[in-house]
């Protein structure tokens, strides 16, 4: 109550573009970010990936095009770079987030607020920055290459489904870990979970890649040749990219939201 000794007022509101719903979610956004602004460690870790995006655009900038050819690998290339920083970023923040959490994430637990909306909240809170990252980097590359509109749409059709499956990954590896006392985030990193996570990571952004070069050989070759592109065949294989991907998201989705539930159990015990 207001006038009970000891009593505080919260000032905080929930940000706007939440709507009437996202005031149940102000508490968690407020405990986010004085855990981030409480954690020095995090701010080092920002200044590491703005130094990161900056060399990159330099680099994107500074690279000879001696040939039209060389602009088409590079802006393939900067796709699987861009998805790779991503992974790093997910193995950094995200794949840490909950089992730095463990002494606390019972009082979350124990509250009225649903679990599920609990790990659904983790995800987005993360999953957001990282999509903006990734899009962020690829965009970069495209205006400095000057990148024809198949190879936007390339890009965005690679990364869209590319980026929520990455970190979706990192929370189903975090909630896989056993350990009772929360270890250093260096240490949780080069855990069994965490090196699965990165070599499933890797896995994926290398056969993404690869499935990615028969559309572009088709567009680019037949481009070369002067005859008609075949569109509907290209439009074909990207359509297989997102299918397969929101399948690969949804599983993963679904198999983290039942260890979270078991480990909401466990902590319940």
């Amino acid at each position: 109550n207001k006038g009970t000794p000891g009593s505080h007022r919260s000032s905080w509101n929930a940000p706007r573009f939440l709507g009437e719903k996202g005031r149940d979610y102000s508490s968690l956004w407020k405990k986010e970010i004085k855990t981030f602004f409480r954690t020095p460690a995090q701010w080092s870790q920002l200044l590491i990936i703005g130094a990161i995006v900056v060399v990159f655009i330099l680099n994107m900038k500074g690279i000879p095009l001696p040939h039209v050819s060389v602009k088409h690998i590079i802006a393939y290339l900067n796709l699987g770079m861009a998805a790779f920083i991503v992974a790093g970023l997910n193995s950094r923040f995200t794949f840490t987030a909950i089992p730095m959490e463990i002494p606390g994430v019972v009082h979350l637990l124990a509250s009225p607020f649903n679990s599920v909306k609990l790990f659904r909240f983790k995800f987005f809170f993360y999953v957001v920055p990282q999509v903006v990252i990734g899009f962020l980097l690829f965009f970069t590359g495209d205006i400095a290459l000057g990148l024809d509109a198949v190879a936007r749409v390339s890009g965005i059709i690679f990364l869209a489904p590319a980026l929520p499956f990455l970190t979706v990954l990192s929370l189903y590896f975090s909630l896989k870990l056993e350990e009772s006392v929360p270890l250093t985030p260096q240490h949780l990193v080069v855990s069994r979970s965490g090196i699965s996570y990165m070599l499933l990571s890797l896995v994926y952004i290398a056969g993404s890649m690869i499935y990615f070069v028969r559309p572009l050989f088709l567009y680019h070759y037949n481009q070369f040749l002067k005859r008609p592109v075949p569109y509907l065949e290209i439009s074909l294989w990207f359509a297989g990219y997102v299918v397969v991907s929101l399948v690969l998201i949804i599983f993963f989705y679904k198999k983290s939201i039942r260890l979270w539930k078991t480990k909401e159990f466990s902590f319940s015990v």
